[in-house]
């Protein structure tokens, strides 16, 4: 076994626990998943996660349900979201709906723009936008992200979001800590749209590439 991860959530108060194994037949999994369904309610998902490749990523391709149900929930805000295994959620959902809603002032949003957000994952932000945005697109590189997404799209009931790219009123982003790559930050200044919201917990990332956007956009009204 190379590591073990856990996850609680506030609002709902459910707990997921996830084992990083480098081999599919660990026999240490077996007996703690073998202990779970013994009838332990400390956690609601259980989960037993591959990754056979010596490279600094923590989960693989596959995840296998031990015990209990592949995802775990909780809210930002009135929005409910479904949380599988290898997907990203923010560690602090009071502060994040602080953040997301500053970013929701940001993109000054009247119901009828349409909206990308770059980088969606499961659509924590995407869907707090959806809330007064009249289209969203959503943009992921992660499909056990975008299955968790569609999923939470279901959970709240909205149908103005969508999985394909268009022109764009409002870009939202909220990337790794590494930023933007060069091919979003040409599609950004291609599209040139009215309002960019960049969120990232890097501040010398956030303005190495604020300086390429201003100097795009400096350049392209010339």
């Amino acid at each position: 076994m190379r590591r073990t991860t856990t996850r609680s959530s506030v609002r709902v108060k459910e707990r997921g626990v996830r084992l990083g194994d480098q081999w599919h037949h660990d026999p240490a999994c077996g007996r703690v998943g073998g202990w779970h369904s013994r009838g332990s309610a400390c956690s609601e998902e259980h989960c037993h996660n591959f990754n056979v490749k010596q490279i600094n990523v923590i989960f693989g391709d596959e995840t296998r349900v031990l015990w209990g149900s592949e995802v775990i929930n909780d809210y930002i805000g009135d929005v409910k979201f479904a949380i599988s295994a290898r997907s990203f959620f923010q560690l602090n959902p009071v502060q994040t709906e602080v953040l997301y809603g500053k970013a929701l002032e940001y993109a000054g949003l009247t119901s009828d723009e349409v909206v990308v957000d770059a980088y969606c994952g499961i659509w924590t932000i995407f869907l707090f936008l959806a809330q007064r945005a009249g289209q969203v697109y959503g943009v992921e590189i992660v499909e056990a992200a975008i299955v968790d997404a569609r999923k939470n799209t279901e959970l709240n009931g909205m149908t103005n979001v969508h999985f394909e790219a268009g022109p764009a009123d409002v870009i939202v982003v909220e990337p790794p800590r590494k930023g933007f790559d060069a091919a979003l930050l040409a599609t950004i200044l291609e599209l040139q749209p009215r309002r960019v919201v960049y969120v990232l917990c890097s501040a010398s990332t956030l303005a190495r590439d604020l300086r390429v956007l201003v100097m795009g956009a400096t350049a392209s009204r010339r």
